[in-house]
């Protein structure tokens, strides 16, 4: 069974206030099968066109194959999710790969935990797919481990989506976790765009990367 992530991305309904709107998200979508483990995001980064969506809602699930397009609907017509939501979009994903550090629970998100996401769209042939995935493997995912403060990293590949297409969603995303206290933007974590192999897989893709970041909610 292919496990994997189904980020679920919105805004807040005109119908509800703050208040509500976090109680609601706490149970939206609580008929999905399969669930291991959800994560409630807020994004914390800059407001621009590209970064449309401030809340997600992940949801952890252990067989990809059971979100299908039928599902979907009927989670957006049931009566618990009759809301006015304008904007809202499913991106599923297969998990890849999975990494954590040796003295956490890979499981425990402690409220305040930065989660950086980053979509990237490497060119579609055998040779710079393989090449995406030696560099990250190889390279990449080791400087992260690195950085102070880093917890998970997780890849993924999107196999389905879903919903109004408000924000790009690239073909590869990946997902990393870090205390609140972290190196991000510091000397270990430069390491990690600025090597000859980065650049070469940066000047290989079909899009920009797609950054976004948020914090773990309460």
């Amino acid at each position: 069974m292919p496990i994997g992530l189904l980020r679920v991305q919105f805004e807040l309904p005109a119908s509800m206030n703050e208040e509500e709107f976090l109680l609601w998200r706490r149970q939206a979508f609580s008929k999905l099968v399969g669930v291991y483990k959800v994560d409630h995001l807020t994004a914390t980064d800059e407001v621009k066109e590209s970064n449309t969506y401030r809340y997600e809602n992940s949801y952890h699930v252990e067989d990809t194959s059971i979100i299908t397009n039928n599902l979907i609907q009927s989670l957006l017509s049931s009566e618990a999710c009759n809301l006015d939501l304008r904007k809202i979009d499913f991106q599923l994903y297969e998990r890849i790969a999975f990494d954590a550090r040796d003295d956490i629970e890979p499981r425990d998100r402690p409220p305040g935990t930065v989660v950086v996401t980053v979509g990237m769209s490497p060119i579609e042939t055998e040779e710079i797919i393989k090449d995406f995935y030696d560099w990250y493997r190889e390279e990449h995912m080791p400087i992260l481990r690195d950085v102070p403060g880093w917890r998970t990293g997780s890849r993924y590949k999107r196999v389905a989506t879903f919903g109004t297409n408000t924000e790009f969603a690239a073909p590869y995303v990946a997902i990393h976790q870090y205390n609140p206290e972290n190196g991000l933007g510091g000397e270990q974590w430069s390491k990690s765009i600025k090597s000859q192999w980065t650049q070469k897989v940066l000047s290989r893709l079909a899009a920009p990367n797609h950054r976004r970041v948020w914090k773990v909610d309460v």
